[in-house]
């Protein structure tokens, strides 16, 4: 008996804090607040995993439901609390809500024939107390199932809701380091004798107990840091988490952190600006900048970042700290030595075993490999001004001569390799610095490339040409507007292209290449002051590509406010087409829609064309298909609803008729599956299920099916 009565004392004591959290059967998080989201956004709350479907989400708080709006897009069908203290809490993909409000909603979708809705309600109408089942959990709006908790002050802005009381699951696991990425900040900035950011793979140090550089890093000049690390709740919980903090220290003095405990949603933009798009493109990983890229007003950030290696520091010493919100925290160590920015030019060769290269310093050290093995005896000369050689002994003969330098930088020579080096390998990319814009030549190694860059009939020279340990690049200076034509040549083999550069303005239209125009709004501070456009040829009609194709580079963004964007049509079109284009993006693999007509507003970057869509969506039957028989009342109708390009929004969502009568059946864009739940049986005879798909450009299919429902003496006989 008394094991019964502590038993009920343990319950009373733990139950208030059991309704304290929003979803009673999981503790488990899939993400945490303040991760980057794909967008320019911020994840504004906490992802709660959810081991099985519908579980029951509670009331955290005494409050009234202010709102519900149900979508297949966003937070799909999401619920808002206002509680007693004055806070929003907003809960997110569910599958359904409490008996009482689901029926509200469902008679709203009927009368207005509508999936989508949105409804308001008063504080007298839909009052819960703290720990009374609200909703249940789903995956609408993202396709996974899972519960995001969403936490807002007084005025709008999202709190971590871990900083309010509330209480995951226990965690003693550390955040992981997976990599640095060390970025020159200006042109006359080198790491390990690039200009272009450097990655620097990390391990870490079981002795020590901290994570540390694998590879040394030399430089010189304005630098920043980057880092790829994750928190992780427990080892079964296979999910990556963002960190709670991050601090960038330099002798003991942090020179940047990074908290994320609130923001507002004009913090939004600047989201860009903490990650770095330029990266993850170019490394395939997602990297937290640890420096100020932007004047920025975001509320958790502080400290510029920004170090300034120069020749007085022979070696600076650096500590990132991560941190979980249990206090779980990991360092990463790296030392960066000061190397004077050497340019170091071609290899070539001229006669017999006499190799020249170029060098803005006489002095500069290096050592000589042949096929790989070190060259001992190799006299060295010098040749002019800034031209250094070096003369093999005759013992020595292989088919790649290569040179090391101590600041990491590498040049190699094939010397029986004659192929075209402009098949695969070579890659165009162009950064902007505080002097201008500098197009940038990725040539694959042991090819001697020579480079010509003309703007209005004048030669541009280039301001570098140097070679890193897997590929050679060369830059170019640009400081007007232009065309700048670009020749590479290989002996007698060449690749010609053209890149258009404009001068970026706010409040003023800009003429880009194409007859596309690019408008950027007043009040706000660009990222930088020139823009690179790549113009490709115009395709042919069926193609679907009906505009030229423009390419920006994804350095320029983010902005603040969107742009507008106005590409024009480059092959005439007849009035109906002109109804049936669209802005489209292309990423990764395909052209994806931006928005109808031939304006578009943007923030982030990429390659923009118009897209003409004429093709109507399909529609594949799926539980049912025309002229079925069954023996009893399905419990679910669905079917495949996709579209080849404009798709569907919460204006032209696809609709489910059952003989004759709209239903409120759920579209997955994920699945591309439209299905209905029969909310009751449907008597035997003949009954009719109608589909009507109708894309964003008015593109529309309409399918009928007829099935029979038996009763079991008709079924029997």
């Amino acid at each position: 008996m008394k094991y019964l009565i502590l038993a009920v004392i343990l319950l009373l004591l733990f139950v208030p804090l059991l309704a304290d959290w929003p979803l009673p059967g999981s503790r488990s998080l899939s993400s945490t607040f303040g991760e980057y989201r794909a967008g320019l956004r911020f994840h504004a709350g906490i992802d709660i995993r959810t081991p099985v479907l519908a579980m029951p989400v509670v009331a955290p708080v005494d409050g009234w439901v202010e709102r519900i709006r149900v979508s297949p897009w966003g937070y799909g069908k999401v619920l808002y609390l206002r509680g007693v203290d004055g806070r929003d809490y907003i809960f997110a993909h569910l599958s359904g809500f409490a008996s009482c409000l689901e029926e509200v909603v469902v008679e709203e979708q009927e009368r207005r024939e509508s999936f989508f809705v949105e409804l308001w309600f008063s504080d007298k109408e839909f009052p819960f107390s703290a720990g009374d089942t609200i909703a249940f959990t789903g995956g609408t709006g993202v396709g996974s199932s899972h519960l995001h908790f969403e936490v807002r002050d007084a005025n709008s802005c999202p709190t971590n809701p871990l900083e309010l009381g509330f209480s995951s699951m226990p965690d003693t696991t550390p955040p992981v380091f997976y990599s640095l990425v060390v970025v020159p900040l200006d042109i006359s900035s080198r790491v390990n004798g690039s200009l272009l950011p450097v990655e620097i793979p990390v391990s870490f140090d079981e002795h020590g107990k901290v994570y540390r550089a694998k590879r040394q890093i030399f430089a010189s000049g304005a630098l920043g840091f980057e880092v790829c690390v994750y928190d992780y709740e427990r080892e079964e919980n296979p999910n990556r988490l963002g960190v709670y903090s991050l601090s960038l220290s330099l002798k003991d003095s942090t020179v940047f952190s990074f908290s994320p405990v609130s923001f507002s949603y004009e913090d939004n933009a600047d989201a860009g600006f903490l990650w770095d798009i330029d990266s993850e493109e170019r490394f395939n990983k997602r990297f937290i900048r640890l420096f100020s890229a932007h004047p920025t007003d975001v509320g958790f950030t502080k400290g510029d970042g920004k170090i300034n290696l120069s020749e007085r520091d022979s070696v600076l010493f650096f500590r990132v700290i991560a941190s979980d919100i249990h206090n779980n925290s990991s360092s990463l160590l790296f030392p960066v030595h000061y190397s004077p920015p050497v340019n170091i030019g071609k290899l070539e060769r001229t006669e017999g075993d006499t190799f020249l290269f170029f060098s803005s310093l006489s002095d500069t050290g290096f050592s000589v490999l042949v096929d790989g093995e070190r060259v001992h005896g190799a006299i060295r000369f010098e040749l002019g001004e800034n031209r250094l050689g070096v003369v093999l002994p005759d013992s020595v003969s292989g088919e790649v001569i290569e040179l090391f330098f101590r600041n990491s930088n590498r040049l190699s020579l094939s010397l029986q390799d004659t192929r075209n080096p402009f098949e695969s390998r070579i890659s165009f990319d162009y950064a902007v610095r505080k002097t201008g814009l500098f197009l940038f030549f990725k040539f694959e190694p042991h090819r001697p490339v020579d480079l010509l860059v003309e703007a209005a009939g004048d030669t541009v020279k280039p301001a570098l040409f140097f070679q890193s340990a897997d590929s050679v690049v060369t830059a170019v200076p640009i400081r007007a507007e232009g065309r700048y034509n670009v020749i590479l040549r290989h002996g007698e083999i060449s690749w010609e292209f053209a890149v258009d550069v404009c001068r970026l303005k706010t409040g003023k239209k800009l003429s880009l290449p194409g007859s596309t125009t690019l408008y950027i709004p007043p009040g706000q501070s660009l990222f930088l002051p020139f823009c690179a456009f790549e113009l490709q040829d115009v395709p042919t009609v069926a193609e679907n590509i009906v505009s030229p194709i423009i390419r920006f580079k994804s350095s320029l963004f983010p902005l603040k406010v969107p742009a507008r964007l106005t590409v024009s049509p480059g092959v005439s079109l007849s009035r109906a087409y002109r109804r049936k284009v669209a802005v489209g993006r292309f990423w990764h693999d395909g052209w994806y829609f931006v928005s109808s007509g031939e304006t578009a507003y943007i923030r982030l970057p990429g390659t923009f064309a118009l897209v003409l869509d004429t093709v109507p969506p399909v529609v594949i039957p799926g539980s049912i298909e025309d002229g079925d028989t069954l023996s009893y009342s399905p419990y679910i109708i669905s079917a495949l609803v996709r579209d080849n390009f404009s798709g569907f929004d919460n204006h032209c969502i696809p609709t489910m008729y059952i003989d004759e009568r709209f239903v409120p059946a759920e579209f997955d864009p994920e699945s591309e599956r439209l299905f209905y739940l029969l909310r009751k049986p449907l008597s035997p005879g003949e009954h009719t299920v109608s589909i009507v798909a109708v894309d964003r450009l008015g593109n529309k299919t309409e399918c009928e099916l007829v099935f029979f429902i038996c009763g079991e003496q008709s079924c029997g006989e």
